[in-house]
């Protein structure tokens, strides 16, 4: 197995998503320190904060892959969208089950929170 060193795994491609009339879709990368010659995966399932799924975002689960000579993927999550004034809500994507690569330091999930702005 691979062991690499993967700071910030998952960070944001279009920051805070905004809330709008109509369903969005927010993107998470997923990224590497640096090429393998071999594709590593990861897990991923998001998590309810103050957004809730099914009214605030689609619960989104599935494996991701970073193909071999690439530094990168996305992990789209869909923002359901309405006319309803809201405060700021959030809510987490959790990365997992490492294949063909190690999380550093024996961590075995990396979570990471995304705030969802309302514009009504």
């Amino acid at each position: 197995m691979i062991t690499a060193k993967i700071p910030e795994v998952v960070s944001e491609v279009n920051t805070a998503p905004i809330e709008s009339n109509s369903n969005y879709v927010n993107y998470f990368l997923l990224q590497t320190n640096h090429i393998h010659n071999q594709g590593i995966s990861v897990a991923y399932r998001t998590l309810d904060g103050t957004a809730k799924a099914g009214k605030d975002y689609i619960a989104t689960t599935g494996r991701v892959t970073i193909k071999a000579g690439e530094l990168q993927s996305v992990i789209p999550v869909t923002i359901i969208g309405d006319y309803v004034p809201e405060d700021e809500e959030y809510y987490y994507l959790q990365i997992s089950d490492p294949q063909g690569v190690n999380f550093p330091d024996g961590i075995v999930n990396i979570t990471s929170k995304r705030t969802i702005k309302d514009d009504d």
